[in-house]
């Protein structure tokens, strides 16, 4: 009987916290590179590589300054930026540290994993929002790089062809909604940092 108090009272001392629903994504730059570079080989003659194209300075500053407002932490060792927001959604944003193995590579794409509480909504939608439209980004999936999304319409050729699956998304509500349909959620992580 004691017994069956004892583990009563403890189950009862440790609340249970609902599981956070992960939403992982990319930001890629909108920046589309033109450089190629050539080489040969002694197959086939001459190769061309395109070159991958990275944020500006201007925009990876913009992005910076974001999330210095929104009180992130500063790069990780990964080059990650964490923060929470006032609804209880934490945000881990990623990819700032240049790829070291290739030089003058710069920032491609921002990794963006948000760990919300219930559905993802137009709160985190409206800070995704404003990192997209700062650092001239759009919302891409890591599964289907087809899948984009952006603030106002682009009419790249290059851009279109690469991503069949184009939406414009002008508002919170919109980019909420095309995430919600798009990405789903990931496996449920509890509140105590299971990311």
């Amino acid at each position: 009987m004691l017994a069956l108090l004892t583990s009563t009272t403890r189950s009862a001392e440790a609340p249970t916290t609902p599981p956070l629903k992960q939403y992982v994504f990319e930001l890629e730059t909108l920046d589309l590179g033109d450089r190629v570079r050539r080489g040969r080989t002694s197959f086939s003659g001459t190769v061309e590589f395109k070159i991958a194209s990275a944020m500006s300075e201007d925009d990876l500053d913009a992005v910076n300054d974001i999330l210095d407002d929104l009180q992130a932490s500063k790069p990780d060792a990964e080059g990650y930026r964490d923060f929470s927001m006032s609804n209880g959604t934490k945000v881990r944003i990623g990819s700032f540290a240049e790829n070291a193995e290739v030089a003058g590579a710069g920032v491609q794409s921002l990794s963006v994993e948000l760990a919300v509480k219930d559905e993802f909504s137009e709160v985190e939608a409206a800070v995704v929002l404003e990192i997209a439209v700062a650092g001239n980004l759009f919302v891409t999936s890591s599964s289907d790089p087809s899948l984009a999304a952006t603030k106002t319409q682009v009419i790249d050729k290059r851009f279109l062809k690469r991503h069949k699956n184009y939406s414009v998304t002008p508002d919170d509500q919109a980019l909420a909604e095309w995430i919600r349909k798009n990405i789903p959620p990931l496996a449920e992580a509890s509140d105590e940092g299971d990311r």
